[in-house]
């Protein structure tokens, strides 16, 4: 269950990627440590938003991954997605508490990235979020 590659994947962070909702599940009803973290220290929250997961994010944090938890580069889940472009898990990180306002490693808050990388319906929500 816990067994790893070398970049420090479990099969719980490879769900996470690829977006397998019910083979996460599985694998937490299973036993599977939803705080694992990988070779990169992120834990499979970050990877999910980073991939564009909803659902398995929301799983993730329904399980009791923190949305503020931060990465090697000192990101949140929240900028991550963010970066990435995935709306739809940002519209979630802010419905379970996630901090929009935090600021990653490099000073950056969630909007900063957001309009770094060019998204801005993201933008958009996160003004409408009252982000500064």
């Amino acid at each position: 269950m816990e067994a790893r590659r070398t970049n420090g994947w479990t099969p719980l962070v490879h769900a996470a990627y690829g977006g397998h909702l019910n083979f996460a599940r599985f694998l937490l009803e299973e036993g599977a440590d939803v705080h694992v973290l990988t070779g990169q220290s992120s834990n499979c929250l970050h990877i999910a938003a980073a991939a564009g997961h909803a659902a398995v994010a929301r799983l993730f944090i329904d399980h009791g991954l923190d949305p503020n938890s931060l990465n090697v580069n000192k990101a949140t889940s929240m900028q991550v997605a963010c970066n990435a472009g995935h709306l739809d898990v940002v519209k979630l990180l802010v419905e379970k508490g996630a901090d929009i306002e935090a600021y990653h490693g490099d000073g950056r808050p969630a909007l900063m990235e957001a309009t770094g990388s060019g998204y801005p319906k993201i933008i958009q929500f996160l003004i409408e979020s009252r982000a500064d």
